[in-house]
């Protein structure tokens, strides 16, 4: 029955004698009905469930699910199958399954004997080498043995194939990807179409991997985290005066880096600009006081020896306290000169730290004899 093809429906009419034949033909037809279309329409592989665990320390099971072989025949396993890999000595095996067709249910009358029924069953087997044939014995899982602790050590699903879809377009309102051993589908990973004013694409997974090269056409929205990175989007819109140019700076943090990237558009039509980015090492105080932070350090060593001074001739021996001062609390007004010790290392402290930053400027240059109006985006993205 299996080698045998029919696209042939029976027709059938009032008085029509039929026989064993004709009955046998009405199943050949839907049977071939339904492998031609997994054929033809589906790769070969494993459809739904079929998941393989370890049970003890040997064996494994099979939870229930369907395979569809290289022929398009279902193969079904309708209960939790458990098989015993202690026969094996072997380091690996491979799990497979396949599907097997026989008669049943023999009956024995006054006429002819005769099978009233044809299954068509899985097998389920283990072996050292893998399949000649992967289509017709699909492998469910190879598994990996300790032979010094005579135990199964792991199960590897990486040669599973699942079915896929063969032809052209796929028409689909949603996608859902179940996950093995996950009872709760409100967090499957999801790809679903969007309708309203902006219809398109949303995709749900917690992660998600791509491979190879992306390439984006059309508006990057939202925001986008980077290996750690967040990003900022902004725009806006400014107006340059004749010939001359405009300038928006950004400092970055001592530990982290800024990327940028940016467009500038005149606005106004008939003008003529240039932009570009400008990264400077420090600040502009910290530029031009080099020569003001050595001086200040000279300056504040300078006050901070005469405060020394002060301090320790008020303190000498022989000096003579006042009733007054010993009466009232040890709290003591800085003096001018201390006061200005404190700015002065403030102030050096404040330019030093500067000094190590960056600073990045946006600088966007006029060339026409009129006020230019320009729009620019920038899209940030802080380390």
């Amino acid at each position: 029955m299996t080698d045998k093809t029919s696209h042939k429906r029976l027709n059938y009419y009032t008085g029509q004698l039929l026989n064993a034949d004709d009955f046998k033909d009405e199943q050949l037809y839907h049977v071939d009905a339904l492998r031609s279309h997994n054929r033809n329409l589906h790769t070969w592989g494993i459809a739904r469930g079929l998941n393989v665990e370890k049970f003890g320390t040997k064996n494994v099971t099979i939870s229930l699910g369907m395979a569809i072989d290289g022929l398009g025949r279902q193969i079904v396993l309708d209960e939790l199958r458990e098989i015993d890999l202690s026969p094996s000595t072997a380091s690996s095996l491979y799990l497979t399954i396949s599907y097997k067709e026989e008669q049943t249910d023999f009956r024995e009358g006054e006429g002819d004997k005769a099978y009233t029924r044809i299954s068509g069953d899985c097998v389920i087997e283990y072996d050292t080498n893998e399949p000649d044939e992967l289509s017709m014995k699909i492998i469910l899982a190879k598994l990996i043995f300790d032979r010094e602790k005579d135990t199964l050590s792991s199960i590897d699903l990486e040669e599973r194939r699942n079915v896929r879809n063969i032809g052209g377009d796929i028409e689909v309102k949603s996608i859902d990807f179940s996950l093995p051993m996950k009872e709760d589908s409100d967090n499957f990973p999801r790809i679903k179409g969007v309708g309203g004013a902006n219809p398109g694409l949303e995709i749900i997974s917690e992660n998600t991997t791509l491979k190879g090269n992306l390439n984006v056409s059309g508006t990057l929205t939202g925001k986008l985290t980077i290996s750690g990175m967040s990003t900022i989007q902004s725009s806006g819109t400014a107006e340059i005066g004749p010939r001359s140019e405009a300038k928006v700076d950004f400092t970055e943090p001592d530990t982290k880096h800024r990327f940028f990237i940016t467009s500038v558009i005149p606005i106004t039509p008939n003008s003529a600009i240039e932009w570009g980015w400008q990264v400077e090492k420090g600040d502009s105080r910290s530029i031009y006081f080099d020569k003001e932070i050595s001086y200040l350090k000279k300056k504040a060593i300078k006050l901070k020896q005469q405060v020394t001074n002060l301090i320790s001739k008020k303190g000498r021996p022989g000096t003579v306290t006042s009733q007054e001062s010993v009466k009232e609390p040890d709290i003591e007004t800085p003096s001018p000169s201390a006061q200005k010790h404190l700015e002065y290392q403030k102030i050096v402290q404040t330019l030093g730290e500067e000094k190590n930053k960056f600073s990045y400027v946006l600088v966007v240059k006029n060339f026409s004899n009129k006020k230019v109006e320009v729009e620019f985006k920038y899209y940030e993205i802080l380390e």
